[in-house]
């Protein structure tokens, strides 16, 4: 099968690569076919891992002109912390990945709508191969059954949970806590009615398309500061960012805390590439994590039994292996995007 996949994840490269890597890999491999690329393939850009699967007759030469591409706007060396996988290998490393089996959070359903958006967006720019569309239509079902089969997302711990309980390590009493979230994304919209669940009743949002957040914010009855405003975030106990703003929105250099007492502050940076300066972590009044940091947090939370860890692994293997078969022997036809 004439598959592979070059990426970096979490365990392979730390936040600083990761960053730049994805800022490179946007900028060149958002399907702009003005570059001599003898491959189609799937970019997969997530907060923990950049990936593109790709196919072509000569998987080598696909592989070199991949790496090619990424190496011209790239000023760390980065080659070290790759990995590839091509054929079986490839095919077992996406199944696992849409189960969240290789996640930060074990069994976390998030990824799977990223690889189906991925491969959707891939869709609409490419004339993809009957491999990619076998890839990754079997790889989200696969990834679907797992979950399913073994309740991973019960037995995970939850990023939500894991921010709520560090808000109870800060503060005495979290429910009085102001919590300002930026970005109307799908990780804010999950856990801002968790944290209302829990308790918390100060609660704000701050987004550059308020229109799109409206019934979000009364739905929930929160209130909504003006993205113009967002220099006040330092009002607030808690930021929580997580938006795809492509610089910094929050800098050291917008506020002065002499003129706003000793009130220490936590800010929480769930963006990739990040929108809070890491230099704010240096004021002795903030607190800043990023998503590298929470994610060892939750590792460290995680209690995943080995023995239920290998019969995932198994299962997972077994499916693929079943299903590369099942490809090689023809007996199956592919058809374009069936979602």
């Amino acid at each position: 099968m004439r598959i592979g996949v070059i990426g970096i994840n979490n365990k392979s490269s730390d936040l600083v690569l990761r960053e730049c890597l994805t800022r490179v890999s946007q900028k060149h491999l958002c399907y702009d076919f003005s570059r001599k690329i003898a491959c189609r393939y799937v970019l997969l850009s997530t907060c923990n891992r950049v990936e593109i699967y790709f196919s072509a007759e000569d998987l080598a030469q696909a592989h070199s002109d991949l790496l090619g591409i990424l190496r011209q706007d790239m000023s760390l060396v980065f080659e070290h912390t790759m990995y590839s996988y091509f054929g079986f290998e490839c095919f077992s490393h996406l199944a696992k990945v849409t189960s969240g089996f290789d996640s930060v959070i074990f069994g976390e359903a998030e990824i799977q709508r990223q690889v189906k958006e991925a491969y959707e967006q891939a869709c609409l720019y490419q004339t993809l191969p009957p491999t990619l569309h076998y890839l990754f239509q079997k790889c989200l079902k696969i990834g679907k059954e797992v979950r399913t089969a073994f309740s991973l997302p019960k037995r995970s711990v939850s990023m939500e949970s894991v921010l709520w309980e560090l808000i109870d390590c800060f503060f005495v009493e979290r429910s009085s806590v102001s919590i300002l979230f930026i970005g109307n994304s799908e990780i804010n919209r999950k856990i801002l009615p968790y944290f209302q669940e829990k308790g918390a009743a100060r609660l704000s949002l701050a987004t550059r398309a308020p229109a799109s957040a409206q019934e979000l914010v009364n739905d929930m009855q929160i209130d909504m500061l003006s993205w113009e405003k967002l220099h006040n975030w330092v009002d607030f106990d808690v930021v929580i960012s997580g938006t795809h703003a492509p610089g910094y929105l929050i800098c050291p250099r917008q506020i002065d805390f002499r003129e706003i007492g000793f009130k220490n502050r936590l800010a929480i940076d769930l963006g990739m590439p990040r929108n809070i300066d890491p230099a704010l972590g240096k004021h002795p009044q903030v607190t800043l994590l990023n998503i590298e940091e929470l994610g060892q947090l939750i590792d460290q939370k995680q209690k995943m039994s080995l023995e239920l860890h290998e019969e995932v692994k198994n299962k997972l293997e077994q499916a693929a292996f079943r299903q590369i078969q099942l490809f090689e022997d023809k007996k199956t036809r592919v058809s374009p995007c069936t979602f």
